[in-house]
């Protein structure tokens, strides 16, 4: 019984410990920031996003998200397109937004894709004519996970009145 219990109170500890250790790090992952290091960069400004062993500061996520982006980080260009996208951390932009999804896309980030093609849509109503060019942004997309992400709904009610007003709105233009 005395072994159940000490078996119990360490699983249930574990996320605990596992946290602490992970703050332990924090310096570490700071240090390797300055150095120039992007992953730890990116790391740094998730950490700073999110308040992740640090109190929660937008301003200092986003300056190292930004310098990370410089460095090559692809999480960061992602991160910062999510920024302008929504408002947090950034002034909502939705134009900056699809400039950083498309160029993390462009490099094999999926969420950035499917982004990219939900922010496509919204750009789309009253065009009509890149429907196709959004299909395919999303059938590059392969983990289930991050697919789910787009908006199928809103992208086939775009696809119905396309088909249904597209030769007008194409006649117009």
């Amino acid at each position: 019984m005395i072994r159940l219990i000490l078996a119990l109170i360490l699983v249930f500890l574990t996320p605990y410990v596992s946290a602490g250790d992970e703050c332990a790090d924090f310096q570490a992952l700071a240090d390797n920031a300055e150095l120039g290091d992007s992953v730890a960069q990116a790391n740094l400004g998730e950490a700073y996003f999110f308040g992740m062993c640090v109190e929660a500061d937008t301003d200092e996520a986003m300056y190292w998200y930004f310098r990370a982006a410089e460095a090559g980080s692809d999480k960061a260009v992602y991160a910062i397109g999510l920024a302008f996208s929504s408002g947090i951390g950034l002034d909502k932009n939705e134009r900056l937004a699809r400039h950083y999804f498309l160029r993390a896309a462009n490099n094999g980030h999926e969420a950035a894709t499917v982004n990219l093609a939900n922010v496509s849509i919204d750009e789309q109503y009253g065009k009509c004519d890149g429907i196709d060019e959004i299909e395919e942004m999303v059938e590059k997309v392969t983990s289930p996970g991050i697919r789910v992400l787009f908006d199928q709904p809103r992208f086939d009610q775009l696809k119905a009145f396309c088909s249904e007003h597209g030769e007008k709105i194409r006649s117009i233009e």
